[in-house]
């Protein structure tokens, strides 16, 4: 296949690159997940703000410290076909970006263990007095559903001839999806897509994408019309 750079891909991580959602699985060990559940459900509701879900989530977590936590990590696996999609990529020229609600101590972990080396976009932590605490370094005042803003990080990151494509599973991932001109979804995305007649393409594994991106890649590039309004939409306003 030749070259193609007119393509640019955009990838959640939890439960999407990762199995399993990696947040959800610490929390669930470490804290009392019905209370962290509840606050999920503050959050879906509106009632409170991504950030806040997350600093509330994260002060339920005991007993933690850097031991136990790169143990935690280590556990986590990721989509076996993961690595060949990622290879696939490079072969054909097609930027692969990840961008995550999640934080960045577990997925720098984890891509080093399958010695992936991406670029990546998401929230971060530290670990003071044996607690974990959050930073959002890509909030946006205007955004309250996600910590990390997945928009921005897909508008500022593609230049306008490119073909933005999203792959995502969750909440995190509807809101860009108004954005991308070609979407891969599953789970919550796939019935948000189909609650807001976004086009989609659905998958359970990166080889059911790999294997779609085959024929994209061949065919003449077209931006999604409603997508692309939308992103023109955002730099009017700003």
């Amino acid at each position: 296949m030749k070259p193609n750079s007119k393509y640019i891909i955009f990838t959640d991580f939890d439960g999407t690159i990762s199995n399993g959602d990696v947040c959800d699985n610490l929390f669930s060990e470490y804290s009392d997940y019905t209370k962290v559940n509840e606050l999920y459900n503050e959050m879906l509701n509106h009632k409170i703000t991504a950030t806040d879900f997350w600093n509330k989530s994260f002060e339920l977590l005991v007993n933690i410290n850097p031991n136990n936590l790169n143990d935690f990590v280590s556990k986590q696996s990721i989509d076996g076909s993961f690595v060949k999609f990622n290879s696939f990529c490079k072969e054909n020229n097609v930027p692969l970006i990840i961008l995550s609600d999640g934080m960045s101590f577990y997925i720098k972990q984890i891509l080093e263990k399958y010695k992936i080396s991406l670029p990546y976009y998401s929230n971060s932590c530290e670990i003071i007095n044996n607690r974990l605490i959050p930073n959002f370094p890509f909030t946006d005042s205007d955004c309250t559903s996600c910590a990390n803003c997945k928009r921005n990080h897909m508008l500022t990151k593609s230049s306008d001839d490119q073909i933005i494509i999203l792959i995502g599973n969750g909440k995190s991932d509807m809101c860009p999806a108004h954005y991308a001109d070609i979407v891969f979804a599953k789970d919550d995305l796939l019935k948000y897509c189909e609650s807001k007649n976004i086009t989609y393409y659905s998958f359970q594994s990166f080889l059911d994408i790999e294997n779609q991106m085959k024929n994209i890649i061949t065919r003449k590039p077209k931006h999604r019309q409603t997508a692309l309004h939308a992103r023109r939409d955002v730099f009017i306003s700003e």
